[in-house]
């Protein structure tokens, strides 16, 4: 019963707190941070059955939503295995037909694009595995997610050249990419 206390505490005021403690730590400590994601994935199984028992686009952004701060938590270790999970969602995701909510999610204001170019700013060694993410989250709206998307969070066009140049050599690398650049000719 304590931990649903604690969990609905962390959860109150629009997720504020858990974002706080999931970006900055817990009194400086990222090591609780980690483990809830590594048990997040370790469960994924059970939380996908209770994303399909929702029967609730909302359902999953609310989940997607929740996960999001540690994409841009100050700790790296955090970041990875945040995105590590984001990598296991997607493909859940998909195989659930549940993506529609997830892509749209993902495109939404300070929705998980706006994160994953957080992440790359705060840890440019994780941006092979962002790269992967936004394709997989993007992967319907790879043309609009770099002629549009990312340049509505990248107003700054030094500042988008610079993500753009980051992502480039990880994208050129995924197979999924290449054929949708082929698409395009």
């Amino acid at each position: 019963m304590i931990f649903f206390l604690k969990a609905a505490a962390l959860l109150a005021g629009g997720n504020k707190y858990l974002a706080h403690v999931v970006i900055k730590g817990v009194k400086g400590d990222f090591e609780p941070i980690v483990l809830w994601y590594q048990d997040v994935y370790a469960n994924i199984n059970h939380l996908m059955s209770l994303l399909v028992k929702e029967e609730s686009p909302e359902a999953v952004t609310n989940v997607l939503q929740v996960l999001k701060p540690g994409l841009m938590s100050k700790e790296e270790e955090v970041a990875q295995a945040a995105i590590k999970l984001y990598l296991k969602l997607a493909i859940d995701l998909l195989s659930l037909d549940l993506m529609a909510p997830a892509t749209e999610w993902f495109f939404c204001e300070n929705g998980g694009l706006f994160a994953c170019l957080v992440c790359i700013k705060r840890h440019p060694e994780t941006v092979e595995n962002i790269t992967t993410m936004m394709v997989q989250f993007g992967a319907s709206n790879m043309f609009d997610l770099f002629t549009a998307e990312i340049e509505k969070h990248l107003t700054d066009p030094l500042e988008y050249l610079n993500h753009v140049k980051l992502i480039l050599r990880p994208l050129t690398d995924s197979e999924y990419s290449k054929e949708e650049v082929n698409t395009l000719n």
